[in-house]
């Protein structure tokens, strides 16, 4: 199939079927690619975390058809995309972060997807990085996960019906993702992708990485990095672990995880300070402030 054919069937597939949600926080600096490379005739919603770096106008110029919804504070991530959600109205709905670009043909083959698998609620493009490298964008369940510790980055032949998709870039059934309530908001960013896996999977519903769809994946780069985005990053990846425990194994097991994790943090900040690393006992101090208070959360 040639390329000009897939972009026709991007936008004609997308002009009645899909919406796109889009989050942002201070992601001036790659949002224009993300939308120069939605299809045209899509329905979008952008949600925007109180960004200071020009972001809304810069949507605003580039998409003038967008639905801007303007948060005054930062709400997180699930909660924004929960917000931004209920300002769609097709059956399905890709989200997708300001950093991922979709290849020519990624969204025709999503939808597709959707009408091959009716009982998938979860359809994922296969996630590659600047230099074309594959990023894994599929998984089993976080708990195997941990079992099997690192793996690969074999790219399966076909479409694979996984345990978990990636939250860079998806396509929900609206109707399941109704069902079960979107993303849970008690995870303010991180593990809100694992856990939507998992409670759309425990509703029946498969989850799909689909062949021949791809996205750029920039990775990290929806916001600036900076020492203080390092340490908000890593409190909230640790504070949202430990609440994935609490949900899904109980007060014991998310004792158990903090108590580890927390003694490791504790040590690495200390030694990284004593060592002249900066930055890195920054990131580790967040790590164990996010142990504590996911401890500490009501």
């Amino acid at each position: 199939m040639t390329q000009p054919l897939l972009a026709h069937l991007d936008q004609k597939s997308a002009a009645g079927r899909l919406s796109i949600v889009v989050v942002t926080h201070n992601s001036a600096a790659v949002i224009g690619g993300c939308l120069a490379a939605l299809p045209v005739a899509a329905d979008i919603v952008v949600v925007d975390n109180a960004s200071r770096d020009g972001t809304v106008a810069l949507v605003r110029a580039l998409r003038p058809d967008a639905v801007i919804v303007a948060n005054p504070e930062n709400l997180g991530f699930g909660r924004a995309v929960n917000l931004g959600m209920t300002r769609t109205r097709r059956e399905l709905a890709l989200v997708i972060n300001p950093d991922c670009r979709l290849a020519p043909g990624a969204a025709a083959a999503l939808i597709a997807a959707s009408d091959r698998y009716p009982d998938a609620a979860l359809f994922a493009p296969q996630l590659v990085d600047s230099s074309c490298r594959i990023q894994p964008s599929h998984d089993v369940a976080l708990s195997a996960r941990r079992l099997l510790g690192r793996r690969g980055r074999e790219v399966p032949e076909g479409d694979l019906c996984a345990d978990f998709l990636s939250g860079a870039a998806f396509v929900v059934r609206r109707s399941a993702w109704e069902a079960i309530g979107g993303f849970d908001e008690r995870f303010f960013l991180f593990y809100e992708d694992d856990d939507l896996c998992l409670r759309l999977r425990a509703a029946g519903h498969g989850l799909v990485l689909v062949d021949g769809a791809t996205a750029l994946h920039l990775g990290g780069a929806s916001a600036p990095r900076n020492p203080g985005r390092l340490f908000f990053r890593a409190l909230h990846m640790a504070r949202s672990r430990v609440l994935f425990e609490r949900k899904y194994g109980g007060w014991a097991a998310a004792a158990v995880h903090g108590v580890a994790a927390g003694l490791r943090y504790a040590g690495k900040t200390v030694g990284h300070g004593l060592a002249g690393h900066t930055a890195k006992a920054r990131r580790d101090a967040g790590h164990l402030v996010g142990t504590v208070s996911g401890l500490l959360a009501p």
